[in-house]
């Protein structure tokens, strides 16, 4: 796959998947599939249209979500699907004002070669978003290309989306955010120095994570999740919170890796979620809380037992 991070300008026919992709989840997949299948059938290369960042946070709108992947996470995920160009340029003011028709003529259709376009059914482009897939239909025979609208995948009666796998994650539904994004969830950033209450007063050592500020953050609590690290797994229990039984400080993301001791300052960990344990609490004391926490740790394991046995 090979990636542009400026719109190119293409020689061949190609058959484009767009969208935002955040997560690249159920329904982005089936999209993707879509454009890939498209692409084989008629000998066409198969491109891929996103962008570097959610465009709100350009457009101007009151919130801008934060990500379910960040750019380099997003990339990843799609070098799995057979791509062959992956085209991720940041949303800018100046590509927020072209009309649909404009974006479909001078970018898709000019620059991009494209003869097979599909979207999701959710997905609007163009100045204040005034075209959608309607919109891509009627210009199809003008600009000599044929157009795909795919269907939602569907979860529990609901349009698999980015903004419900977000609200899940928020209030710690993990299970149903995995099943929705087709993979596990996952937070990756590098280990930071904390203020060393895990090893130092409750003798159980976390590592902290510095986590992109774009990437979203489930909802406070804590957490079963696998972690990566040297090319290896391990268990861990993840605590997202602000620490209410010490100084209700700043969000923090801290991880006790169960069967590992070293020092790892600086490498890059990769935490995948399993399950949520329980909600974030301030207990009356340290050891009410060192208690809980070997709790955590035991439910944990039992938790990670009890999936290999039914395995």
């Amino acid at each position: 796959m090979k990636v542009y991070f400026e719109i190119p300008e293409l020689r061949e026919k190609t058959a484009v998947a767009i969208g935002t992709f955040d997560g690249v989840h159920l329904g982005h997949q089936s999209v993707l599939h879509c454009a890939r299948q498209n692409a084989i059938n008629k000998n066409y290369n198969f491109v891929v249209f996103t962008f570097l960042d959610h465009p709100a946070i350009v457009t101007g709108s009151k919130k801008v979500p934060q990500l379910l992947t960040t750019s380099e996470e997003k990339i990843a995920l799609l070098e799995k699907y057979n791509i062959d160009y992956c085209i991720i340029p940041p949303f800018s003011k100046e590509f927020s004002l072209l009309t649909p028709e404009a974006f479909i003529k001078t970018i898709l259709v000019e620059k991009l070669k494209a003869k097979d376009i599909c979207i999701g059914f959710n997905f609007f482009f163009g100045h204040k978003a005034a075209g959608s897939g309607v919109t891509l239909n009627q210009l199809s025979n003008k600009y000599n290309y044929e157009s795909e609208i795919v269907a939602p995948v569907m979860f529990e009666n609901n349009p698999v989306s980015s903004s419900l796998i977000r609200k899940l994650l928020s209030t710690g539904d993990i299970e149903k955010a995995n099943q929705m994004l087709g993979y596990e969830y996952y937070l990756k950033g590098s280990v930071i120095k904390g203020k060393g209450i895990g090893r130092s007063v409750l003798g159980i050592p976390t590592a902290n994570l510095l986590v992109n500020e774009r990437k979203l953050l489930p909802g406070n609590g804590v957490y079963s999740c696998e972690v990566k690290l040297r090319g290896k797994k391990y268990l861990g229990v993840l605590n997202i919170g602000n620490r209410p039984t010490f100084d209700n400080g700043a969000k923090s993301v801290e991880v006790h890796i169960l069967d590992f001791a070293d020092d790892i300052y600086d490498e890059i960990l990769e935490l995948n979620f399993k399950s949520f344990l329980r909600k974030e609490k301030k207990f009356s004391d340290i050891e009410q809380l060192k208690k809980q926490i070997l709790s955590d740790i035991d439910n944990c394991s039992a938790l990670f037992s009890a999936k290999i046995n039914i395995i």
